[in-house]
Parts: C-alpha cells; sequence; structure tokens
C-alpha cells in the first residue's frame, strides 16, 4: 500500500511513469543498443550498415528523450517529498503562525 507522499506523487504524474519505471525501461533500451551494435558488426554490407545506423540513432533518440524525463520526474518527485515531509510552523499562543 502505499504511503501518502507515493499517492501525491502518483497523483500528480496523473499516469505517466515514476523515475524508477523510467529508469527500468532506459535500461531495457540500453541492453537492446547493446544488442544492435553486436548484430550491425555482423555484417559488412554497406545497405545493412545503414539500416544498422538509423536503428541505433533511433534507439540513442529514445534513451535521450527518456533520460530527459527521468530528470524531470526525479526533480518532481524530490519536490513533493520535500513539500510533504517539511516540518509545518506551530501557531504561537494567540493561534498566528
Amino acid at each position: 500500500m502505499p504511503d501518502q507522499t507515493d499517492q501525491i506523487i502518483e497523483e500528480f504524474l496523473d499516469g505517466k511513469p515514476r523515475a524508477r519505471e523510467l529508469a527500468r525501461m532506459i535500461d531495457a533500451l540500453e541492453s537492446r543498443r547493446a544488442a544492435l551494435v553486436r548484430e550491425r558488426e555482423s555484417t559488412r554490407d554497406p545497405a545493412r550498415l545503414r539500416q544498422w545506423d538509423a536503428r541505433l540513432r533511433e534507439v540513442d533518440r529514445q534513451i535521450a528523450v527518456l533520460r530527459e524525463e527521468l530528470a524531470i520526474t526525479g526533480f518532481v518527485e524530490d519536490s513533493i517529498r520535500v513539500a510533504v515531509n517539511r516540518p509545518r510552523p506551530l501557531p504561537d499562543e494567540d493561534g498566528a503562525l
């Protein structure tokens, strides 16, 4: 069961992936990229090399986008955690803050 902070983060992200999910996506794409590089190395045909290069560029673009999303989402999650856990001032004797 998610705690209050996680619930607030989930609500704020409105169905978008959490930072940890984005990190897993990046890891998966990096593994896929490594496999593509290995496959590319097995050919000498210039046309096939261009195809592999295009695939690699696309994966690189996807990784870059996810890294950007990870940075933003991580910042948002951290900001929410700080805001939720920030100590609140106590009212003085007159009830004023």
